[in-house]
Protein backbone atom coordinates (compact mmCIF):
# COMPACT_ATOMS: atom_id res chain seq x y z
CA UNK A 1 0.00 0.00 0.00
CA UNK A 2 2.81 2.36 1.11
CA UNK A 3 4.45 1.67 -2.10
CA UNK A 4 1.22 2.72 -4.28
CA UNK A 5 0.61 5.78 -2.29
CA UNK A 6 4.63 6.74 -3.38
CA UNK A 7 3.76 6.03 -7.23
CA UNK A 8 1.07 7.94 -7.52
CA UNK A 9 2.16 10.21 -5.62
CA UNK A 10 5.21 10.87 -8.11
CA UNK A 11 3.25 10.36 -10.91
CA UNK A 12 0.83 12.96 -9.58
CA UNK A 13 3.70 15.19 -8.96
CA UNK A 14 5.04 14.99 -12.27
CA UNK A 15 1.51 15.82 -13.99
CA UNK A 16 1.66 19.08 -12.05
CA UNK A 17 4.87 20.32 -13.54
CA UNK A 18 4.22 19.32 -16.98
CA UNK A 19 6.31 16.28 -17.56
CA UNK A 20 9.39 18.54 -17.77
CA UNK A 21 12.60 17.08 -19.26
CA UNK A 22 15.90 18.57 -19.50
CA UNK A 23 16.88 20.38 -22.27
CA UNK A 24 20.54 20.66 -24.23
CA UNK A 25 20.70 24.29 -23.19
CA UNK A 26 19.19 24.19 -19.55
CA UNK A 27 21.84 25.57 -17.33
CA UNK A 28 24.54 24.87 -19.94
CA UNK A 29 27.11 28.28 -18.53
CA UNK A 30 27.50 25.51 -15.80
CA UNK A 31 27.68 22.09 -18.05
CA UNK A 32 29.76 23.56 -20.50
CA UNK A 33 32.17 26.59 -19.68
CA UNK A 34 33.57 25.92 -23.20
CA UNK A 35 30.40 27.46 -25.11
CA UNK A 36 29.58 30.61 -25.92
CA UNK A 37 25.95 30.20 -26.99
CA UNK A 38 23.12 27.73 -26.85
CA UNK A 39 19.71 28.30 -28.02
CA UNK A 40 17.52 25.44 -28.08
CA UNK A 41 14.25 27.68 -28.34
CA UNK A 42 12.81 25.99 -24.95
CA UNK A 43 12.53 29.50 -23.71
CA UNK A 44 9.21 29.59 -26.47
CA UNK A 45 11.08 33.41 -27.83
CA UNK A 46 13.61 34.91 -29.77
CA UNK A 47 14.82 36.83 -27.09
CA UNK A 48 18.67 35.51 -27.98
CA UNK A 49 18.06 36.87 -31.21
CA UNK A 50 18.83 40.30 -33.18
CA UNK A 51 16.44 41.58 -34.83
CA UNK A 52 13.05 39.41 -35.26
CA UNK A 53 10.43 39.78 -37.46
CA UNK A 54 6.94 38.14 -37.99
CA UNK A 55 8.47 35.92 -40.34
CA UNK A 56 10.66 33.73 -37.66
CA UNK A 57 8.65 32.29 -35.14
CA UNK A 58 8.77 29.71 -32.28
CA UNK A 59 7.16 26.15 -33.82
CA UNK A 60 5.27 23.76 -31.16
CA UNK A 61 4.33 21.43 -33.86
CA UNK A 62 6.41 18.64 -32.58
CA UNK A 63 6.74 17.05 -36.27
CA UNK A 64 8.70 19.70 -36.98
CA UNK A 65 10.75 19.79 -33.37
CA UNK A 66 14.10 18.20 -32.32
CA UNK A 67 13.70 17.83 -28.84
CA UNK A 68 11.79 19.41 -26.41
CA UNK A 69 8.60 21.26 -26.96
CA UNK A 70 9.84 24.06 -29.87
CA UNK A 71 12.11 25.09 -32.47
CA UNK A 72 12.66 27.85 -34.70
CA UNK A 73 10.65 28.27 -37.61
CA UNK A 74 11.61 30.40 -41.12
CA UNK A 75 9.15 31.17 -43.17
CA UNK A 76 10.26 32.25 -46.96
CA UNK A 77 7.40 33.42 -49.02
CA UNK A 78 7.15 34.85 -53.30
CA UNK A 79 6.48 38.26 -51.87
CA UNK A 80 9.29 39.00 -49.72
CA UNK A 81 12.28 40.34 -50.14
CA UNK A 82 14.85 37.14 -48.53
CA UNK A 83 14.64 39.74 -45.15
CA UNK A 84 14.07 36.98 -42.23
CA UNK A 85 17.90 37.76 -40.67
CA UNK A 86 18.32 36.83 -37.41
CA UNK A 87 21.77 37.22 -36.00
CA UNK A 88 23.42 36.86 -32.22
CA UNK A 89 26.56 38.30 -31.59
CA UNK A 90 29.68 37.55 -29.26
CA UNK A 91 31.94 40.65 -28.82
CA UNK A 92 34.55 41.26 -28.73
CA UNK A 93 34.74 37.74 -30.14
CA UNK A 94 36.87 34.78 -30.51
CA UNK A 95 40.07 33.50 -33.07
CA UNK A 96 38.18 29.79 -33.26
CA UNK A 97 35.14 29.08 -33.14
CA UNK A 98 32.20 25.60 -33.97
CA UNK A 99 28.73 26.19 -34.86
CA UNK A 100 27.17 23.20 -34.41
CA UNK A 101 23.18 23.15 -35.48
CA UNK A 102 20.23 20.79 -36.73
CA UNK A 103 18.01 21.93 -39.67
CA UNK A 104 14.97 20.75 -41.35
CA UNK A 105 13.68 22.01 -44.83
CA UNK A 106 10.34 21.10 -45.56
CA UNK A 107 9.32 18.00 -48.02
CA UNK A 108 9.57 19.26 -51.27
CA UNK A 109 11.39 22.36 -50.89
CA UNK A 110 12.33 24.00 -53.80
CA UNK A 111 16.07 25.80 -53.54
CA UNK A 112 15.59 28.49 -56.00
CA UNK A 113 15.33 32.32 -56.00
CA UNK A 114 13.60 34.55 -58.61
CA UNK A 115 17.61 35.53 -59.85
CA UNK A 116 18.00 31.43 -60.50
CA UNK A 117 20.12 31.34 -57.75
CA UNK A 118 20.37 29.27 -54.50
CA UNK A 119 19.56 30.46 -50.79
CA UNK A 120 21.89 31.48 -47.92
CA UNK A 121 21.17 29.30 -45.03
CA UNK A 122 23.94 30.55 -42.05
CA UNK A 123 26.42 32.75 -41.89
CA UNK A 124 29.80 33.06 -39.55
CA UNK A 125 30.99 36.05 -39.94
CA UNK A 126 33.88 38.18 -38.49
CA UNK A 127 31.97 42.20 -37.78
CA UNK A 128 30.04 42.32 -40.80
CA UNK A 129 28.21 39.43 -41.05
CA UNK A 130 25.86 40.48 -44.52
CA UNK A 131 25.80 42.85 -47.32
CA UNK A 132 28.66 43.88 -48.99
CA UNK A 133 27.82 41.41 -51.87
CA UNK A 134 30.32 40.98 -54.77
CA UNK A 135 33.14 43.01 -53.13
CA UNK A 136 36.71 41.28 -52.21
CA UNK A 137 37.22 41.73 -48.19
CA UNK A 138 40.08 43.98 -47.34
CA UNK A 139 41.80 41.73 -44.64
CA UNK A 140 40.57 44.69 -42.43
CA UNK A 141 37.09 45.17 -42.96
CA UNK A 142 35.27 41.98 -42.93
CA UNK A 143 34.83 38.26 -43.94
CA UNK A 144 32.01 35.49 -43.53
CA UNK A 145 31.06 32.32 -44.94
CA UNK A 146 27.80 30.96 -44.97
CA UNK A 147 26.66 27.05 -44.59
CA UNK A 148 24.16 27.06 -47.95
CA UNK A 149 23.20 24.05 -49.82
CA UNK A 150 24.58 23.65 -53.24
CA UNK A 151 22.63 24.77 -56.42
CA UNK A 152 22.49 24.56 -60.00
CA UNK A 153 21.03 27.37 -61.55
CA UNK A 154 17.78 27.55 -62.86
CA UNK A 155 17.08 24.47 -60.48
CA UNK A 156 15.38 23.93 -57.61
CA UNK A 157 16.41 20.65 -56.28
CA UNK A 158 18.09 20.70 -52.67
CA UNK A 159 21.76 19.92 -52.92
CA UNK A 160 24.45 18.57 -50.38
CA UNK A 161 25.64 21.59 -47.37
CA UNK A 162 28.48 23.45 -48.69
CA UNK A 163 30.46 26.25 -47.71
CA UNK A 164 29.57 30.19 -49.63
CA UNK A 165 32.92 31.80 -48.73
CA UNK A 166 34.22 35.71 -48.67
CA UNK A 167 38.01 36.33 -47.59
CA UNK A 168 40.86 38.44 -49.03
CA UNK A 169 42.22 35.82 -51.30
CA UNK A 170 39.35 34.72 -52.86
CA UNK A 171 38.54 34.38 -56.59
CA UNK A 172 36.79 36.96 -58.34
CA UNK A 173 33.93 39.18 -56.59
CA UNK A 174 32.01 36.91 -55.55
CA UNK A 175 31.78 34.51 -52.99
CA UNK A 176 33.93 31.07 -53.78
CA UNK A 177 32.12 27.62 -53.02
CA UNK A 178 33.84 24.78 -51.47
CA UNK A 179 31.89 21.60 -52.17
CA UNK A 180 31.66 17.87 -50.09
CA UNK A 181 34.35 15.62 -50.76
CA UNK A 182 32.32 12.52 -52.10
CA UNK A 183 30.68 10.63 -51.34
CA UNK A 184 28.58 13.86 -50.62
CA UNK A 185 25.44 13.86 -47.89
CA UNK A 186 22.26 14.39 -49.09
CA UNK A 187 20.48 17.08 -47.80
CA UNK A 188 16.65 15.80 -47.54
CA UNK A 189 13.83 17.96 -47.13
CA UNK A 190 11.57 16.50 -44.49
CA UNK A 191 14.37 14.91 -42.15
CA UNK A 192 16.35 16.92 -39.73
CA UNK A 193 20.30 16.75 -40.50
CA UNK A 194 23.22 17.62 -37.86
CA UNK A 195 26.15 19.96 -39.11
CA UNK A 196 29.04 21.59 -37.54
CA UNK A 197 30.98 24.28 -38.94
CA UNK A 198 34.50 25.22 -37.58
CA UNK A 199 36.63 28.14 -38.64
CA UNK A 200 39.80 29.11 -37.03
CA UNK A 201 41.07 32.67 -38.39
CA UNK A 202 44.53 32.40 -39.61
CA UNK A 203 47.48 34.44 -37.22
CA UNK A 204 48.44 37.64 -38.67
CA UNK A 205 50.98 37.31 -42.06
CA UNK A 206 50.34 33.51 -42.16
CA UNK A 207 48.08 31.43 -43.86
CA UNK A 208 46.98 29.21 -41.05
CA UNK A 209 43.19 29.68 -40.98
CA UNK A 210 40.73 27.13 -41.91
CA UNK A 211 37.31 25.98 -42.39
CA UNK A 212 36.05 22.64 -41.79
CA UNK A 213 32.53 21.14 -42.15
CA UNK A 214 31.12 18.01 -40.62
CA UNK A 215 27.69 16.26 -41.50
CA UNK A 216 26.71 14.02 -39.27
CA UNK A 217 29.46 14.23 -37.22
CA UNK A 218 31.56 13.21 -40.58
CA UNK A 219 34.25 15.65 -41.76
CA UNK A 220 33.07 16.46 -45.59
CA UNK A 221 34.35 19.87 -46.58
CA UNK A 222 38.18 20.37 -44.83
CA UNK A 223 39.55 24.13 -46.37
CA UNK A 224 43.11 24.46 -45.09
CA UNK A 225 45.80 27.02 -44.86
CA UNK A 226 43.36 30.33 -45.41
CA UNK A 227 44.01 33.99 -44.95
CA UNK A 228 40.99 35.59 -43.43
CA UNK A 229 42.36 38.89 -42.08
CA UNK A 230 45.34 40.82 -41.57
CA UNK A 231 44.57 42.80 -38.68
CA UNK A 232 43.81 40.78 -35.09
CA UNK A 233 40.89 43.88 -34.60
CA UNK A 234 39.14 41.10 -37.17
CA UNK A 235 37.91 38.15 -34.86
CA UNK A 236 34.60 35.96 -35.05
CA UNK A 237 31.89 37.31 -33.43
CA UNK A 238 28.46 36.39 -34.79
CA UNK A 239 26.52 34.10 -36.62
CA UNK A 240 23.40 34.88 -38.88
CA UNK A 241 20.48 32.36 -39.87
CA UNK A 242 19.94 34.46 -43.31
CA UNK A 243 16.82 32.21 -44.63
CA UNK A 244 17.51 34.24 -47.62
CA UNK A 245 15.59 33.36 -50.83
CA UNK A 246 13.68 36.53 -52.40
CA UNK A 247 10.63 36.04 -54.14
CA UNK A 248 10.96 31.70 -53.28
CA UNK A 249 8.15 29.67 -55.01
CA UNK A 250 5.77 29.75 -53.25
CA UNK A 251 5.46 29.76 -48.93
CA UNK A 252 8.03 27.46 -47.45
CA UNK A 253 9.63 26.98 -44.50
CA UNK A 254 13.01 25.57 -42.66
CA UNK A 255 13.62 24.76 -39.07
CA UNK A 256 16.06 25.01 -36.72
CA UNK A 257 17.06 23.61 -33.41
CA UNK A 258 20.15 23.15 -31.09
CA UNK A 259 22.40 25.62 -32.26
CA UNK A 260 25.75 26.08 -29.80
CA UNK A 261 28.65 28.49 -30.65
CA UNK A 262 31.29 26.84 -28.63
CA UNK A 263 35.93 27.23 -28.15
CA UNK A 264 35.88 23.36 -28.62
CA UNK A 265 33.44 20.82 -30.44
CA UNK A 266 29.77 19.84 -29.92
CA UNK A 267 28.95 17.09 -31.87
CA UNK A 268 25.38 15.27 -31.34
CA UNK A 269 22.92 16.58 -28.68
CA UNK A 270 24.27 16.35 -25.15
CA UNK A 271 21.25 14.86 -23.84
CA UNK A 272 21.87 11.08 -25.01
CA UNK A 273 20.44 7.73 -23.34
CA UNK A 274 24.62 6.44 -22.49
CA UNK A 275 24.87 9.59 -20.44
CA UNK A 276 20.83 10.06 -19.10
CA UNK A 277 19.21 7.56 -17.44
CA UNK A 278 16.57 6.67 -19.65
CA UNK A 279 15.45 3.17 -19.18
CA UNK A 280 12.73 2.75 -21.88
CA UNK A 281 15.80 4.05 -24.44
CA UNK A 282 13.05 6.38 -26.03
CA UNK A 283 15.56 8.95 -26.21
CA UNK A 284 14.24 10.79 -23.46
CA UNK A 285 14.34 11.03 -19.62
CA UNK A 286 10.67 11.63 -18.31
CA UNK A 287 7.90 10.50 -16.72
CA UNK A 288 7.34 7.31 -18.31
CA UNK A 289 11.10 6.43 -16.85
CA UNK A 290 10.41 6.86 -13.62
CA UNK A 291 6.57 4.83 -13.77
CA UNK A 292 9.33 2.05 -14.48
CA UNK A 293 11.47 2.51 -11.79
CA UNK A 294 8.90 3.33 -9.53
CA UNK A 295 6.58 0.57 -10.81
CA UNK A 296 9.45 -2.93 -9.93
CA UNK A 297 11.47 -1.13 -6.74
CA UNK A 298 12.62 -3.71 -4.57
CA UNK A 299 14.39 -6.16 -7.47
CA UNK A 300 17.68 -6.99 -6.39
CA UNK A 301 20.76 -9.40 -7.99
CA UNK A 302 19.58 -12.13 -5.92
CA UNK A 303 16.77 -12.70 -7.50
CA UNK A 304 16.04 -15.05 -10.48
CA UNK A 305 14.52 -12.40 -13.17
CA UNK A 306 17.38 -9.90 -12.39
CA UNK A 307 17.98 -9.87 -15.63
CA UNK A 308 14.48 -8.12 -16.92
CA UNK A 309 15.23 -5.42 -14.48
CA UNK A 310 18.49 -4.52 -14.25
CA UNK A 311 18.31 -2.26 -16.76
CA UNK A 312 16.08 -0.33 -13.80
CA UNK A 313 19.07 -0.04 -11.49
CA UNK A 314 19.75 3.30 -12.82
CA UNK A 315 23.20 4.06 -9.72
CA UNK A 316 23.99 0.60 -10.72
CA UNK A 317 23.98 -0.71 -6.87
CA UNK A 318 22.02 -3.76 -7.83
CA UNK A 319 18.74 -3.03 -6.56
CA UNK A 320 16.11 -0.87 -7.76
CA UNK A 321 15.12 2.09 -4.69
CA UNK A 322 14.02 5.51 -4.32
CA UNK A 323 17.58 6.15 -4.98
CA UNK A 324 16.92 5.17 -8.83
CA UNK A 325 14.03 7.10 -8.65
CA UNK A 326 15.84 10.13 -7.46
CA UNK A 327 18.47 9.74 -10.27
CA UNK A 328 15.63 9.94 -12.96
CA UNK A 329 14.07 13.09 -10.91
CA UNK A 330 17.70 15.20 -11.19
CA UNK A 331 17.21 14.53 -14.78
CA UNK A 332 14.16 15.53 -16.28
Amino acid sequence: MKKNKIFFGAVFLLVLIGFVSASECTNWQTLHPEWIFCDDFENANLAKWNPTGAKNTINSNSQNVLEGNYSLQQMLDPSGDGGNVLETWFLPGYDEIYVRAYVKFQPGFQNLRSDGNGMHLLGIAGNVPYGNSGTVPTGYDRFTTAVDPDHTDNSGALLPLTFYSYFPEMTGNWGNVFRQTAPQTPLMGGQWQLFEARVRVNTVGLHDGLQELYVNNTLKISVQNMRWRDTTDLKLNVIVLFAYMPNTIGTQYIYFDNIVVSRSPVGSLALTPSIFPDVNSDGKVNVLDLVLVIRWQGRNSGNADWSNYKHLDVNNDNRTDMNDVSSIIANM
